[in-house]
């Protein structure tokens, strides 16, 4: 009984780790998406393709994901 319930305690702690795994796969690709999307937008702006307003305005278009609050320790 106690083999059961040590293997079952065991999976779930398993599967949250890989959703903890996941969700910071997934922020990384977004904060990554976002880097990108800003440099070709500074690329444009150095080369002379759009002017300052227009890529200040861009730049702040681009959305960078966040976790949300997260829990200082005291």
């Amino acid at each position: 009984m106690s083999e059961e319930v040590f293997e079952e305690v065991s999976e779930k702690a398993h599967e949250s780790e890989e959703e903890v795994e996941e969700e910071a796969i997934d922020i990384n690709a977004a904060l990554l998406e976002a880097m990108v999307k800003r440099t070709e937008i500074l690329e444009k702006y150095v080369k002379g393709e759009v002017g300052k307003a227009e890529a200040t305005s861009m730049l702040s278009a681009v959305k960078v994901p966040t976790l949300g609050r997260r829990r200082r320790r005291k």
